[in-house]
C-alpha cells in the first residue's frame, strides 16, 4: 500500500490553483446561462477573479477568461443613450456612449430613417462621460426636447 501511495503524483499548488480557477470560470459561465446571475454580476466576478489570480495561474488564463466573457456576451458593453426630439418635426437625435470609452456617437433620424451620424472622440473616457452628461443642456438650448 505504501508503494502505491508513493507512485501517485500530488498536484502542485500552481496546478491546483489553475484547476480551481478554471472550475470557477465554468461555474460563472454556467450561472449566467442558468439565470442564477446577471451578465453584469458575471462580468464583475470574472474581473475580480482575474485580479486575484493574474500572474499566479497559467498564462493561457487571459485567453480563457476572454472566451468566457464572449460566451456569456460580456464583451458587448451596454450602451447609454439619450434621445432628443425637435418639436413640430419628425426629427430625432440619439446620443450614444459606451461607458469606459472616449467617444460619443450622434445619430439623426428623420421620419424613422437614419440621415446623419457623427463620432466625436475625447481625450479620455472621463471627458466623454462629462460630455454625455452635458449634452442635454446643449440640445435644450437649441430647442430640442429630451425624450
Amino acid at each position: 500500500m505504501a508503494a502505491l501511495a508513493a507512485t501517485v503524483a500530488v498536484p502542485t499548488l500552481r496546478e491546483e490553483l489553475d484547476r480551481k480557477v478554471f472550475e470557477t470560470i465554468d461555474f460563472l459561465v454556467g450561472a449566467a446561462s442558468r439565470g442564477r446571475m446577471t451578465r453584469e454580476q458575471v462580468a464583475a466576478s470574472l474581473d475580480t477573479l482575474f485580479m486575484a489570480v493574474a500572474g499566479l495561474v497559467d498564462r493561457d488564463f487571459v485567453n480563457i477568461i476572454t472566451a468566457a466573457q464572449q460566451t456569456v456576451g460580456l464583451l458587448r458593453q451596454p450602451t447609454a443613450k439619450r434621445y432628443f426630439a425637435l418639436p413640430d418635426t419628425d426629427t430625432v437625435r440619439v446620443v450614444s456612449w459606451v461607458p469606459g470609452f472616449a467617444r460619443l456617437t450622434f445619430c439623426k433620424y428623420e421620419s424613422g430613417h437614419a440621415t446623419d451620424s457623427e463620432v466625436r472622440e475625447f481625450d479620455s473616457a472621463s471627458a466623454a462621460a462629462q460630455a454625455f452628461e452635458r449634452v442635454g443642456a446643449i440640445f435644450e438650448k437649441k430647442g430640442w426636447v429630451a425624450m
